[in-house]
């Protein structure tokens, strides 16, 4: 990918997870900062590879605890 879109992904996190675009910092934890559960990962992990075109695995997700964790996924792809 050559460039990570910070801003609509951001908007994807905070539409998903429920949060103002401006509360999102990239040390968050998905779970414990931000309040996500199951459902709501799920909801992201879907929009984000509706929006990017890619597929998330199950070993993709497991390594994603923050959201500098999608960032850094998203940039390596």
């Amino acid at each position: 990918m050559d460039a990570l879109d910070y801003r609509m992904t951001n908007s994807i996190i905070a539409k998903c997870l429920n949060l103002s675009i401006k509360e999102i910092l990239p040390e968050m934890h998905l779970i414990y900062d931000c309040m996500a559960d199951s459902l709501m990962l799920i909801d992201l992990f879907i929009e984000l590879e509706n929006y990017y075109h890619i597929k998330f695995t199950s070993n993709n997700i497991e390594n994603i605890e923050t959201v500098d964790d999608i960032y850094k996924f998203l940039r390596a792809i």
